[in-house]
């Protein structure tokens, strides 16, 4: 499965990061691979989709996220976030201040897609 990849859609590119299914350990090496493709585009410039359905974290992955978001900050114009369990949304209040600011969490892709490119 191809955890990173990009697509079109109204002819904005959307980074789609797929950390559904992983473990905690299984996470942070996907993070690391999408940290370096997300620092590859110019500031400001990056939409994603994080997609976390069935994805299990650990105690550490909380400061884990908080140092992946940190440095994606810059990049990162906007960010959909799907999938997310009771306790991701937990997760996710935990970290929100360190994420960029234009984020919004979504059911499924393609309402997350629509909200991704309506970004001015």
């Amino acid at each position: 499965m191809e955890r990173i990849r990009t697509l079109q859609h109204q002819g904005k590119e959307i980074l789609v990061l797929d950390y559904s299914g992983l473990n905690a350990e299984e996470y942070m090496p996907v993070a690391r691979l999408a940290m370096k493709e997300i620092a590859r585009r110019p500031a400001g410039s990056v939409l994603t989709i994080t997609n976390l359905k069935g994805t299990r974290f650990s105690v550490g992955t909380t400061e884990d996220i908080k140092r992946y978001s940190e440095h994606n900050k810059p990049y990162v114009k906007a960010s959909a976030v799907v999938g997310l369990s009771a306790m991701q949304r937990v997760v996710y209040l935990a970290v929100k201040p360190f994420l960029t600011q234009n984020i919004a969490t979504f059911d499924d892709i393609p309402s997350a897609i629509t909200w991704l490119v309506g970004r001015p």
